[in-house]
């Protein structure tokens, strides 16, 4: 076995700086507390640095997916010293975070998203043959599709029908998708249509006898820019229901803003984490202010590290959503930001 030898390798401690510059020489700097390594260039000695952005991601969303995890168990979320998080398992976050006063995304469920409701549009039903009653048991009204991914916010019915209930039903008739008891002769409802697809929007009493009212002769479909009315459902030609009122949801920018939160001083760099999810030309990123707002940093990227600009020790994060016009959409399910 032939044997290689393998020159040694100096390094250098000291407090000043080598005057060997060999391209490759070590030296650990002892004017700094901890030692500093450096190593030559051939010119001069540079700080030996180490890329910790991965292992840096992977601590934020394990610390999120933690958080996650306690509160589906109903646990008591621990305190984290350099990473202020939380994730939107209702409108002001688990941690109660959220300051909803300055948000402006809309809460669903488990996450915030760029989805906004319109305008309040009330689309009637009544027709002037509405005039007889007659006692049924059935779920009777009409049958009707969307146009557009609306949502109904109301059903309200005509007001000599004496039925409890109104339900959003399948095409069919066969399966419930909402159901809302009338206050008045007022249901309230927040369920999102789909596009192109067919419904039935129907009222009677749980079963029990009730006033049906309704119309003679009417010819479906009856189109409206949102729903198309295409045929009744029960007896004669348009039954209970008056009106529905439905919303447009569009997309926009809209921003999910935390209350300020207290952090220690002294941090120079940080990273924002998240679970994020964006569609056609949907977007997110983000300001932060670490002085509680007095200057921001704005139009930051998730996973990206950032050296502290202006310390503090309030901590304000704004998460922008972004995503003009249909099908732009932008959701998050949680945000962090890690500290050191």
């Amino acid at each position: 076995m032939e044997l290689t030898n393998i020159p040694p390798i100096y390094v250098y401690t000291q407090d000043t700086t080598p005057s060997d510059l060999t391209e490759g020489k070590i030296w650990i700097d002892t004017t700094t507390s901890p030692p500093t390594t450096k190593v030559s260039d051939g010119t001069t000695y540079n700080t030996l640095s180490t890329d910790l952005s991965s292992i840096q991601k992977l601590i934020g969303l394990n610390g999120l997916n933690i958080l996650d995890l306690t509160a589906q168990g109903s646990l008591t979320a621990g305190v984290n010293a350099n990473f202020e998080r939380d994730i939107y398992s209702d409108a002001t976050g688990y941690l109660n975070t959220i300051d909803t006063g300055n948000t402006t995304g809309a809460f669903n469920t488990n996450c915030y998203k760029n989805d906004v409701e319109g305008a309040d549009v009330v689309k009637s039903f009544t027709t002037a043959g509405d005039t007889t009653n007659q006692t049924v048991t059935a779920k009777t009204g009409f049958a009707f599709t969307a146009n557009k991914a609306v949502k109904v916010k109301a059903v309200t019915k005509l007001s000599e029908c004496t039925a409890t209930h109104a339900y959003i039903m399948d095409n069919a008739g066969t399966g419930t998708l909402a159901t809302a008891t009338f206050t008045g002769d007022v249901a309230t409802f927040d369920y999102q249509l789909t596009a192109s697809t067919g419904y039935q929007v129907v009222a009677d009493k749980e079963g029990a006898t009730y006033t049906e009212r309704y119309g003679a002769s009417v010819s479906y479909p009856v189109e409206t820019t949102n729903i198309n009315y295409t045929a009744y459902v029960g007896a004669g030609q348009g039954a209970n229901i008056e009106s529905i009122s439905v919303v447009n949801i569009v997309s926009a920018n809209v921003i999910v803003q935390t209350n300020e939160q207290t952090i220690a001083s002294g941090y120079s760099y940080f990273m924002i984490v998240a679970h994020e999810t964006v569609v056609g030309n949907g977007s997110i990123d983000y300001d932060v202010s670490f002085d509680g707002g007095s200057n921001e940093q704005t139009g930051l990227n998730s996973f990206t590290e950032y050296s502290i600009t202006d310390s503090g020790t309030g901590l304000i994060l704004k998460q922008n959503l972004n995503g003009n016009g249909a099908g732009n959409i932008a959701t998050a399910t949680d945000f962090g930001v890690l500290l050191w």
